[in-house]
């Protein structure tokens, strides 16, 4: 299961990869931006209920068992 934040920091990082690759400085600034708005998603996630559910049930499990039928 991926976490919200690490999917949030991986679309960051994507964004700034296009940046890096961008041949104009109007593309490389929106990348930017973009990055940075996932980052701004990211550090307001953190601390929320959904967060810390996440943090939980990662470190603790769900208590439920794993499913052994096809779905």
């Amino acid at each position: 299961m991926m976490r919200k934040v690490d999917e949030y920091r991986r679309y960051a990082n994507e964004a700034q990869e296009c940046a890096d690759r961008s041949l104009s400085e109007k593309d490389r600034a929106g990348w930017l931006r973009i990055a940075q708005g996932w980052l701004n998603l990211m550090r307001d996630y953190q601390g929320t209920p959904e967060a810390e559910f996440e943090t939980v049930a990662e470190t603790k499990g769900t208590g439920q068992g794993r499913s052994t039928s096809m779905h």
